[in-house]
């Protein structure tokens, strides 16, 4: 399992198996973030974060960038916010609106 953390998820049928990923271990508390109250509720905003960095960046997405996004995510980063309203977009910007509000 180890070596698949770093290999590119696949293009097709990615979101299902990026959010099962982000939710692998249960759907834990999440207390102070805005961008969600639990793993269920912030898996998306990772997932719309990781997908407008993969687009900057051009680097493939990867479980172990999934985490790394969930861990911006859950720890209330200001990096989810401004990467996404500066470089999404204007479909991704109106999806994380929805997400957070």
């Amino acid at each position: 399992m180890i070596a698949d953390v770093y290999e590119p998820l696949p293009l097709v049928d990615r979101e299902p198996i990026a959010l099962e990923w982000l939710n692998r271990e249960g759907n834990l508390a999440v207390p102070s973030s805005r961008y969600g109250w639990n793993t269920e509720s912030c898996a998306p905003v990772a997932l719309l974060v990781e997908l407008v960095t993969e687009s900057v960046s051009g680097d493939a997405m990867t479980r172990w960038s999934l985490d790394a996004a969930m861990g911006l995510v859950v720890n209330d980063d200001d990096y989810v916010h401004n990467v996404i309203m500066d470089h999404g977009s204007s479909d991704q910007i109106a999806a994380y609106q929805n997400l957070v509000d």
